[in-house]
């Protein structure tokens, strides 16, 4: 019998500049029959066993490796898109907060369908209210509040209080409520002069990734800098 013997290697590696996975593979293949066909001098036409056709082995990339290699280009793009963010006056804060509840509102009951239709929890009348909820009156409940620079003073006790962002904020999002915490968190994280990132549940990532959507697209319409608010997309 012809003896066969595969060996394969990888070494997968993310270099330190977080832009390149690279994937190697080394495949190694030493057979009897070569050695015996060389020693003997069989060719061809010699006597010798049937050669099955070469198989080739592909290894994809993991899809761990991926999703860490998202997270970090997310909280780059983030990290950059708050320090824009955080020249911002109040005034242009509030006016991306307005923009995004304001195209949440307008899409609370496809995005409300979308996540029943999706995880089956609950009923869309109700989803809608709570999406009004993430939106309309969780924007009524902050948006005369002052949170950039200077938000109090008391000249008797000598005490200034300025408003400093946090940063980048890693938002979670549940499959129980899904649209509606993240219309909810982006609004807050955003008022206080942060970015955002939203890991979404794996069972309601559809409608999670379309309120995103919906909400990027107002912020980037209000001026809000590129990658401000991110999204996870290999659950």
């Amino acid at each position: 019998p012809i003896a066969t013997q595969y060996c394969i290697a990888s070494d997968t590696s993310i270099q330190d500049d977080g832009h390149k996975l690279v994937t190697k593979i080394i495949r190694l293949k030493k057979s009897t029959q070569n050695v015996r066909n060389e020693k003997y001098g069989y060719g061809n036409e010699g006597k010798k066993a049937k050669q099955k056709p070469e198989r080739r082995i592909y290894m994809g990339l993991d899809m761990d490796l991926q999703s860490i290699q998202e997270v970090r280009d997310l909280i780059r793009d983030a990290k950059k898109a708050q320090e824009v963010f955080g020249t911002f006056d109040q005034r242009q804060v509030d006016q991306i907060v307005k923009a995004i509840a304001e195209a949440c509102a307008a899409n609370a009951e496809p995005l409300a369908k979308m996540a029943v239709e999706e995880t089956g929890f609950g009923v869309w009348q109700d989803k809608v209210l709570k999406n009004l909820l993430g939106s309309t009156i969780t924007y009524e409940s902050i948006k005369d509040m002052k949170t950039i620079g200077v938000i109090h003073e008391d000249g008797a006790k000598g005490i200034m209080e300025v408003g400093v962002p946090m940063g980048v904020i890693a938002a979670l999002i549940p499959s129980t409520n899904p649209t509606s915490t993240v219309m909810y968190k982006t609004l807050i994280a955003l008022k206080a002069g942060n970015a955002i990132v939203i890991s979404p549940h794996p069972g309601a990532k559809n409608c999670i990734l379309e309120s995103v959507n919906v909400i990027q697209d107002a912020a980037r319409r209000a001026g809000a800098p590129e990658g401000l608010i991110g999204v996870i997309r290999l659950t």
